[in-house]
């Protein structure tokens, strides 16, 4: 199936993208081998949105950094990166725990998305803590 949009659209597994996570995990490299350069992830990873409210998170280069302010207890950690997609798929980075999660639902329409992922990410971290 053809599938054009510039801002979405991403066919991947969740194999690849959790390959994908841990090269912005490790600074840019996997597996000992360098896929992005250093100066894209820090670009990625670091607060491009300043002091504009966002509820208390910030924005990198296409990631949600969770800070101190918007943290929920039980939940990821301060620093995590994060960031979802159409059909219920979401992922972070939680470097804290040394944690990368990858969730693809692939449903829609997202009934129930925002209890679905809370369930979900206290699962994780009520085994993680």
């Amino acid at each position: 199936m053809t599938y054009y949009s510039g801002g979405a659209g991403l066919t991947s597994s969740t194999a690849d993208y959790h390959t994908f996570l841990s090269a912005i995990h490790q600074g840019g490299a996997f597996n000992g081998n360098r896929i992005m350069q250093e100066s894209t992830v820090s670009m990625m990873t670091e607060n491009k949105v300043g002091e504009l409210d966002l509820g208390g998170n910030k924005f990198g280069y296409g990631l949600l950094i969770t800070t101190e302010e918007a943290r929920t207890e039980g939940k990821r950690a301060a620093g995590s990166l994060s960031w979802g997609g159409a059909f219920q798929s979401t992922y972070w980075i939680d470097p804290e725990h040394d944690l990368i999660v990858v969730l693809m639902t692939q449903v829609m329409p997202a009934l129930g998305q925002n209890e679905f992922y809370d369930r979900f990410e206290r699962a994780i971290y009520g085994v993680v803590e």
